[in-house]
């Protein structure tokens, strides 16, 4: 995601922060309000930095057992 000048943005609004998460604007919100998104206020103007929301998309992830499939019975 980068700006038409060619450089990446340090901070995204709203819609972006939703973009980049996959979601809407609304899951966004409820992230930020029960905290688990962390968030920047600028005056009345509310940003999220990338390197945020990577982090919140790292502590959501969640890894998977290659041999789930080969259980023993």
């Amino acid at each position: 995601m980068s700006c038409s000048n060619g450089i990446d943005p340090m901070v995204v609004e709203e819609d972006q922060a939703a973009q980049m998460h996959g979601t809407s604007r609304r899951m966004v919100f409820e992230f930020r309000s029960t905290r688990e998104l962390q968030y920047v206020k600028l005056g009345r103007l509310i940003r999220h930095r990338v390197s945020d929301i990577q982090t919140f998309l790292e502590r959501k992830r969640i890894e998977t057992n290659s041999h789930a499939s080969c259980r023993p019975r």
